[in-house]
C-alpha cells in the first residue's frame, strides 16, 4: 500500500512542489482567513491537485510528444485538474474561473501543438502567469475578490516568479539543451539574462512601495519585501552557465525565499 502511495506522489511529482503551497496560503492570509479550518483545507487541497496537473503535465506531455508513452499515463495527468475544477466550481465561480485560465495557459505551456515551453520568453511569462494562478486561489478559497491590491499582489508575484524560473532554467541548462529545448536562458546572452533578472526585482519594487496606497498591506509587508529583493540581488552578478553554481544559487534563493513566505504570512 505504502509503495503504490509512493508511486502515485512520484508520478504527481509531489515532491517537486509541495513548497509552493505556501503560494496558496499566501492569498489566504490576505483575505484573513489563513486560520479557518475550511478555507485552509480547500485552499491546501486545491492547490495540490492544480499542482500535480501542472507538473506531471510538463513531464508526461514532453514524453507523450516523443512517443515514449501510452496514452493511459496522458489521460491520469487530467484526473487531479477536473477534480479541482469540480471542488472550485462548488465553492466560487471566481475560482473555478481562475482555475479554467490556469489549466489552459499549463496545456499551452507544455501541451500539443504549441508547446509553448519551448518559445523563450514566452515561455517564462507563462511559468509565472501559472504559479501567481497559486495566490489567486488563496484569495478566493478565503472569500477574496478581485481588487486592486489583490491585482498589485499578483503582479508582484509575477515578477517576483521570474528571477527564480531563470536561476531553474540555468541549472537545467545542460537538459535543455541536449533534448533540443529551447528556453529563455539558453537562447539569450547572460548579460540580457542579468538585466531581465534586476528588470524583475525593480518592478517588484516598485509595486510594493505603491501596494500600501492602495490595499490593506502595511509598510512592514514593504520593508520585508526590500530586504528579500536586495538579498536575491546580491546573488545575480555571480550568475554563470556553470551546472554545479547555478543548483548552489537555486538552493540559497529557495531558502530566502522560505524564510520570505513564513516571515509575510505572519505578518498579514
Amino acid at each position: 500500500m505504502l509503495g503504490y502511495v509512493r508511486r502515485i506522489l512520484g508520478f504527481y511529482r509531489a515532491g517537486d512542489w509541495t513548497h509552493l503551497l505556501g503560494l496558496g496560503l499566501f492569498g489566504l492570509a490576505y483575505t484573513g482567513k489563513i486560520f479557518d479550518i475550511v478555507p485552509l483545507f480547500s485552499c491546501t487541497i486545491i492547490s495540490s491537485l492544480y499542482l500535480a496537473f501542472g507538473y506531471s503535465s510538463n513531464l508526461v506531455f514532453e514524453r507523450f510528444i516523443r512517443k515514449k508513452i501510452p496514452f493511459l499515463p496522458l489521460f491520469s495527468v487530467f484526473l487531479p485538474i477536473l477534480a479541482a475544477l469540480s471542488l472550485s466550481f462548488i465553492i466560487s465561480k471566481g475560482l473555478f474561473l481562475v482555475l479554467v485560465i490556469g489549466t489552459i495557459f499549463s496545456i499551452l505551456y507544455s501541451g500539443p501543438p504549441l508547446y509553448m515551453k519551448t518559445v523563450p520568453i514566452v515561455e517564462l511569462s507563462l511559468n509565472s502567469s501559472l504559479f501567481t494562478v497559486l495566490f489567486l486561489v488563496g484569495i478566493f478559497t478565503g472569500g477574496g475578490a478581485i481588487d486592486y491590491g489583490v491585482v498589485g499582489m499578483s503582479s508582484l508575484i509575477f515578477f517576483l516568479i521570474v528571477p527564480f524560473q531563470l536561476v531553474q532554467e540555468l541549472k537545467d541548462l545542460e537538459y535543455d539543451e541536449k533534448n533540443g529545448f529551447k528556453t529563455t536562458a539558453n537562447s539569450l546572452p547572460l548579460n540580457l539574462l542579468k538585466m531581465i533578472v534586476f528588470s524583475s526585482f525593480f518592478l517588484t519594487l516598485v509595486i510594493a512601495t505603491i501596494l500600501p496606497f492602495v490595499s490593506k498591506i502595511t509598510w512592514v509587508f514593504t520593508a520585508v519585501t526590500y530586504l528579500l529583493c536586495f538579498a536575491l540581488m546580491h546573488y545575480v552578478p555571480p550568475i554563470t552557465r556553470d551546472q554545479i553554481q547555478n543548483r548552489k544559487l537555486r538552493s540559497i534563493y529557495r531558502i530566502i525565499a522560505i524564510f520570505y513566505g513564513m516571515i509575510v504570512l505572519y505578518i498579514l
